[in-house]
């Protein structure tokens, strides 16, 4: 393969993450195993959520509960996973 046949191949994808809440949508920088990096600070109570993660044109979403909520003060949340199925965010 040329070089110039490597570099087209080559594929960046898009992706796009989100914290979902009751009344609103956080966006998220990072995400690790058991915590996400917001984009900008917000106060929280403890509670559900739900993760939005996009990759090109392929979505999934899992639910999390926010053990500590979130707050203004930091940008990283803990999460703890919820097991797919019946879920509700309140």
């Amino acid at each position: 393969m040329d070089k110039l046949t490597s570099l087209q191949s080559n594929h960046s994808a898009k992706v796009n993450m989100e914290l979902v809440l009751a009344d609103c949508v956080v966006p998220i920088a990072q995400m690790g195993g058991s915590f996400i990096i917001l984009k900008s600070p917000k106060d929280y109570p403890p509670g559900n959520a739900e993760i939005v993660l996009q990759v090109d044109d392929a979505e999934d979403r899992f639910q999390v509960f926010l053990p500590d909520g979130l707050n203004s003060l930091s940008l990283k949340v803990n999460i703890n996973h919820k097991e797919r199925g019946n879920y509700e965010i309140q």
